[in-house]
């Protein structure tokens, strides 16, 4: 089996954390109260789900430790983030995550880039722009915000990247498990338990979290971090098209041409490995 099925099971299920959030957010629930319930409701779920839990070395523990800790600090991040600045300028930004995982990755002598890769990612850019529709005005320059969004893309190159190190000495499963534990145990130590209300919501929020982690992992093992990052894009238009499903928001012809323009990028710029 080649590795397009576990990459679009890894967008859909990314695709569907921040519909499921907006939902949330319609019923008065707080960013902090979805973080608490997600990472413990995931690390409840994650063990049943990969059945793949073993006794890591010393160094090992260490480096899944330190990956998990790269992606509490990229949510954690998003989510004071989208508090002061438009959740637009936000995924913008991020969009340009590829290009620098493929920067690292071509330093560390696992990529080579060439016109090919430079000319699809922009086409992706532009396409990311495109399906997000016209931006809000107000709170664009908000330095802090701006700050932790540049903190939260410094840590999601390097989570990327060193997931790549990672994955080949120990399975997707094992990293994956031990990740959403970390988070679990972390929350539940240090935030307070959200409201009853949130209980239904945080179960699939938790599961879409775990099962978009897992396959996301196995991808970055398959096609490399560069390869995938540039396949995450494709998850900012799925975004846009699952909530005008289910939360009635209507596109428009620029977005749909975003759509049509990510995809044209991403086949433009798939890259061997060095």
């Amino acid at each position: 089996m080649g590795p397009w099925p576990v990459i679009l099971l890894a967008l859909l299920a990314a695709s569907l954390e921040p519909v499921l959030a907006k939902i949330a957010y319609r019923s008065g629930v707080t960013p902090w109260d979805l973080l608490y319930t997600k990472s413990v409701v995931a690390a409840l779920l994650i063990l049943p789900l990969t059945r793949r839990c073993v006794w890591l070395s010393g160094s090992q523990r260490m480096a899944v430790i330190q990956v998990a800790l790269l992606l509490l600090c990229t949510n954690t991040c998003l989510l004071w983030a989208v508090q002061s600045l438009p959740a637009v300028s936000v995924i913008t930004i991020l969009s340009t995550t590829p290009a620098l995982v493929a920067l690292v990755n071509q330093r560390r002598g696992r990529d080579r880039l060439t016109w090919r890769f430079w000319s699809g990612f922009s086409l992706c850019f532009g396409g990311v722009g495109l399906s997000l529709g016209t931006p809000q005005p107000g709170l664009a320059y908000d330095v802090a915000g701006l700050a932790l969004v540049a903190l939260a893309l410094a840590s999601s190159t390097l989570y990327r990247t060193r997931l790549e190190d990672v994955t080949k000495a120990v399975s997707p499963l094992v990293v994956s498990t031990y990740i959403f534990w970390v988070h679990g145990l972390l929350c539940w130590l240090f935030l307070s338990p959200p409201p009853g209300s949130t209980s239904t919501i945080g179960i699939w929020l938790g599961l879409a979290a775990a099962v978009a982690n897992v396959a996301f992992l196995y991808s970055i093992r398959r096609v490399g971090a560069t390869n995938m990052s540039l396949f995450n894009l494709l998850q900012r238009p799925l975004v846009v098209v699952i909530a005008s499903w289910t939360l009635g928001e209507s596109m428009t012809g620029w977005q749909w041409l975003g759509v049509v323009l990510v995809l044209t990028g991403i086949r433009q710029a798939q890259l061997r490995r060095a």
